[in-house]
Parts: structure tokens; C-alpha cells; sequence
């Protein structure tokens, strides 16, 4: 791997409240640092990035997080400030919903270091109204462009991802969203501007979920593509203007390990 990210996703204020560890907040991000930098250090791989992870406040997927903006705002700054003091790269991931990403992404933006926004997407399309067409749109039913545009003069903001979400909807929003920054249109952002896909090696529609609960299946998914088929879908996503690859759910260091072939070959 080139990049590696804490390990601190759903260490938030606010999903912390459930156990009445709210105030643990500092210390369970700043633990997941130094493992990512222990890890890295362990691995003799200097070279290799760490990106901290500000994810979403309350759940993964939920589009309105129910607090005030003013909260968001607060909570995003403390997460920002801590993992800023270890890392490389500020990770703003797993966004469903375009405003909490910019409030996110503004939060992460402050500290002079490089700013990446990942949004999970839609596995199943949605008519994206301002298009009037069948298209990739975040969970919240935002449409990609709408996205982009929550992001437009954010400082230090230097990739737009896709993640968690099915390989094949990552590779056609990062070909989408490859072409609205490149374009002279409606979306402002640097035309140089990295474009990623991290998505997951396992189904995450909700048919899918809802089949295996019918099935009183309650064991974790298993990786539904295997590392070859994962590294030709990543394959793809690099073919259709993707710069940064790399794995979300249900992988594994083997998937890992066969999509870094694609990017030294």
C-alpha cells in the first residue's frame, strides 16, 4: 500500500454517546494514529502515507446526521484538529450527503495539508432530477455535480473519491466526476484535481442486506469479488479516470497487494 488510514471511523462524539464515551474522544483517535504510524513504522515503509479518517458523524449511509449545523460544525473541527497533529492526509470519508462534506472538508482544510472527500454512492441508480437521467448519486439522492459543487473554494482540497459502495458504481461516478471537473461548466474545482475509488470487494445493496437478514444469516459478509476480480474492476476505474485505487469493505491485504500491480505496471 501507498496509503494507509487510521482506524478511528465511527470514533465520533456522537455515535461515542451510545456507550457514554463521548468524552474518550481524544484518546481513541489519537490511539488510532499512532497505530497507523506504529503500523507503518513496523513495516519498515517510510515512504508510505497516512491518511487520518474524519467519517461521517452518526452512522455510515445516514443522510441526515439530526444535528444542528452549528454541532456538525464543532464536532468535525475537534475530529480535524486531533488527527491533523499525526497525519499526512486529511480523509473526509464515507460522506452520503454533499453539505456535511463541505463541512467536513472546511474543518480538515485549516491545517495546510493535502484535503481528500470520499463519498459512498447509491448502489442501485437514481434518476438524477438536474439531468433528467439514470446516474451514480450519493445516498442522499445528491447528484454528483451538486456534490462537487458543495466542495468549490475549500483550500488544500486535492482528491475527490468514491468509496463503500459496488465497484461497478464507483468506476462509472469516477468517470462522471472525471468529466465534470475536466469540463468548462457548472463545477469550479481545480482541473487537476486527483479523482479516487476505494469501493468495496462485497455487495452492499440493500436487496443484498436485506436477503441475507431474510436468511437469519448474521455472520460478517465475505469479500464477494476475489483479488483478481477486484483488480480488474479497479482496472477499470483507473481506464475511466481514476488516479488513487484502492479497497473499502471486504478487502483484504490480498486485494490490496494485486491493485498495487496495476499502478507499477
Amino acid at each position: 500500500a501507498d496509503i494507509i488510514t487510521t482506524n478511528n471511523y465511527m470514533v465520533t462524539r456522537t455515535a461515542l454517546s451510545r456507550a457514554g464515551w463521548e468524552n474518550r474522544i481524544e484518546e481513541l483517535t489519537v490511539k488510532a494514529c499512532q497505530y497507523a504510524i506504529q503500523a507503518r513504522t513496523a513495516a519498515g515503509a517510510k515512504e508510505v502515507k497516512i491518511a487520518g479518517s474524519i467519517p461521517p458523524l452518526t452512522n455510515s449511509y445516514q443522510t441526515r446526521n439530526g444535528l444542528e449545523k452549528s454541532e456538525t460544525e464543532k464536532q468535525y473541527k475537534e475530529i480535524a484538529d486531533i488527527v491533523a497533529q499525526y497525519v499526512d492526509i486529511l480523509l473526509c470519508e464515507t460522506q452520503p450527503e454533499a453539505l456535511e462534506a463541505s463541512i467536513a472538508a472546511k474543518a480538515a482544510s485549516v491545517h495546510g495539508k493535502p484535503v481528500w472527500v470520499a463519498f459512498t454512492l447509491e448502489d442501485d441508480f437514481a434518476l438524477d432530477a438536474a439531468a433528467n437521467k439514470l446516474a451514480p448519486v450519493l445516498r442522499s439522492g445528491q447528484s454528483l455535480e451538486y456534490a462537487l459543487k458543495n466542495l468549490e473554494g475549500i483550500n488544500n482540497l486535492e482528491a475527490v473519491l468514491v468509496n463503500c459502495s459496488d465497484p461497478e458504481t464507483c468506476t462509472l461516478a469516477v468517470k462522471e466526476i472525471s468529466k465534470l471537473i475536466s469540463q468548462d461548466g457548472n463545477v469550479n474545482l481545480d482541473k487537476n484535481i486527483e479523482v479516487g475509488w476505494y469501493s468495496n470487494a462485497r455487495p452492499t445493496s440493500d436487496a443484498f442486506k436485506r436477503e441475507k437478514e431474510e436468511d437469519g444469516d448474521k455472520r460478517p459478509v465475505e469479500p464477494e469479488f476475489d483479488e483478481k476480480m477486484f483488480a480488474s474492476q479497479a482496472s477499470d476505474a483507473l481506464a475511466n479516470g481514476a488516479t488513487i485505487v484502492g479497497g473499502c469493505c471486504g478487502t483484504t491485504p490480498e486485494h490490496i497487494k494485486h491493485i498495487s500491480k496495476l499502478k507499477q505496471g
